[in-house]
């Protein structure tokens, strides 16, 4: 098995753009970890390229000095012989993507118990003066007990986004991100979560975009309470989205606590009958049905991009 400074690769675990993941036991405490390396790509621009490895190593300096019950705790990370790697905690679960995957949309309560523990994480390493920058459905675990593990602080800055429904608008204008960055993402991955489909689902990078710059998401089938606080944290413009993870939180929590009023049970019970109706005016809806499995298809391709990107 390879050695790479003082890890032993063992298992490979995934690949991606970044490079290759394996299990890695360390030479003298016989630790086992996650290891993480990559090069430089051949065609990267070296001053770009040097630039991007600057900000990673300024990231990951703040990263290795976190100290939180739901983020993934960075052991060590160095540079030997052309090969940036990074070496952490090494749990057993399954990240909320593979999760919504095998079971669908989940509840409102597990979606608040999974928001609470992210947005905490979030709020520690704010608190550190780090963002995440690169939150999505795969850099949450979920482990055996329901706690909540963020993985990947650190790498924000040198993973490609390009195409992701869950970047912010203003990464895609590739402008200068704060907390509410984060927000977005957070706001994006709550979206999935009860949804069971990305905000977004696009035939391509650009046209995802496109969609992040300048659509609206579907209509979430949730309370109004609940709309309001998603499509906030959602919001285009960073000024209308709450302060950073930890606002949104909150929010996301109350929201979700505070049930329907009667007037909004009422609209929609009315909104279930016109349904209704006009199903039975139109009973050949065919169409709606192939329209779905196309979108179906469509999410199941686009998440298998997006894993192989997170690896």
């Amino acid at each position: 098995m390879a050695l790479i400074g003082n890890y032993r690769l063992g298992e490979e675990l995934g690949r991606g753009p970044l490079g290759t993941v394996y299990v890695a036991t360390h030479v003298v405490t016989h630790k086992e970890v996650v290891f993480r390396g990559f090069m430089k790509p051949p065609n990267a621009n070296e001053v770009a390229w040097q630039e991007c490895i600057q900000r990673y190593t300024e990231e990951l300096s703040h990263a290795v000095e976190l100290d939180h019950p739901n983020i993934a705790e960075i052991f060590e990370y160095g540079h030997s012989e052309g090969i940036y790697w990074i070496a952490t905690e090494l749990f057993t679960g399954q990240n909320v993507a593979r999760l919504l995957d095998h079971d669908g949309p989940m509840g409102q309560e597990q979606a608040v118990s999974i928001v609470d523990q992210v947005g905490d994480a979030l709020r520690h390493a704010l608190e550190k003066g780090l963002l995440h920058l690169d939150l999505t459905p795969f850099n949450i675990l979920l482990l055996e007990d329901q706690s909540v593990k963020v993985i990947n602080f650190g790498l924000g800055h040198i993973r490609d986004k390009w195409g992701s429904p869950y970047a912010s608008p203003e990464i895609v204008r590739n402008e200068t991100p704060d907390a509410r960055a984060d927000v977005f993402s957070l706001g994006a991955v709550v979206y999935e979560m009860l949804a069971g489909d990305p905000p977004w689902v696009c035939s391509d990078a650009d046209a995802t975009m496109a969609a992040v710059l300048s659509e609206e998401p579907p209509e979430l089938k949730q309370p109004k309470a609940v709309q309001d606080v998603v499509a906030k944290m959602m919001d285009k413009d960073p000024a209308g989205r709450y302060g950073d993870a930890g606002e949104a939180m909150q929010a996301f929590r109350e929201a979700v606590h505070a049930g329907p009023t009667e007037a909004q049970k009422q609209e929609e019970e009315t909104k279930k009958r016109t349904g209704l109706r006009a199903y039975r005016v139109k009973p050949g809806l065919s169409k709606f049905d192939l329209t779905t499995s196309d979108v179906r298809s469509a999410i199941t391709e686009l998440r298998s991009k997006l894993s192989a990107q997170r690896h």
